[in-house]
């Protein structure tokens, strides 16, 4: 298993809110996913570690708060399963 650490640069302050992306035997697993204005850099972290974020098949949240959860509606609409 593999863990990287997405720096979501949340209002442009790096080290801010992070999300973290898990390389597991049975696929990608992302724990949080930030708020959904991050979703572009959240998408382009995914992509620099060679991933598509259509890759991601788990989200796991620790908890229901939009700096936590904010885009996990998008991974859901892309086929992945959420989980808080």
């Amino acid at each position: 298993m593999k863990i990287h650490t997405l720096d979501l640069n949340f209002c442009n302050v790096s080290k801010n809110i992070a999300a973290f992306l898990v390389e597991t035997t049975e696929g990608i697993v992302l724990l949080e996913t930030g708020p959904y204005a991050t979703f572009p850099t959240l998408c382009n972290e995914i992509k620099k570690l060679g991933f598509s974020p259509d890759d991601i098949a788990h989200v796991f949240l620790t908890h229901i708060h939009l700096d936590h959860a904010g885009a996990a509606w998008a991974f859901a609409d892309k086929g992945a399963i959420c989980a808080p």
